[in-house]
């Protein structure tokens, strides 16, 4: 899902991708965001296994039973004051990269990414406005490097 302007990344507070909603037919949330894979391709890179949670997704679409694991590790919670201000200054930077207004771009980022450092949406995810590899770069593995000595508690 392409998801440009963070509409679904802000309205269930997501800082990572990959992550899971589990919506239900009546429109409600029915398992909090999660992280989940769809195949184990980067399991080097993550160490989280597609398979718990794809068997888990189909007995709940077959069964109707949730599993009785729905996170609850404190990251997905709602966003803190720090956190909000960041996603604001993220929308200001947004639009000054549809303007190019390059300089305003890279100093809202900047304090967006200072506000919010564990949300790599803000972080890798604005990587390309400034022309940065998010994948390869060396600021990307800068910040795969930040993240790992952090513990990498994105996934569980």
């Amino acid at each position: 899902m392409l998801d440009p302007e963070r509409v679904v990344a802000e309205a269930f507070a997501m800082i990572n991708v990959p992550t899971v909603v589990w919506i239900d037919e009546d429109g409600r949330v029915v398992r909090a965001p999660d992280v989940a894979f769809a195949s184990d391709a980067f399991i080097g890179f993550h160490g989280v296994e597609s398979a718990p949670h794809t068997a888990a997704l189909r007995r709940w679409v077959t069964t109707g039973v949730l599993p009785d694991d729905s996170p609850d590790d404190g990251v997905h919670r709602a966003p803190s004051h720090e956190e909000q201000l960041a996603r604001a200054h993220l929308a200001v930077a947004r639009e000054a990269h549809r303007r190019g207004e390059e300089v305003v771009v890279r100093w809202h980022i900047a304090r967006a990414a200072a506000l919010a450092p564990d949300d790599w949406t803000i972080r890798r995810g604005t990587m390309p406005w400034l022309g940065v590899d998010p994948m390869t770069s060396d600021e990307f593995v800068a910040l795969f490097a930040e993240w790992s000595e952090a513990g990498r508690k994105y996934y569980r």
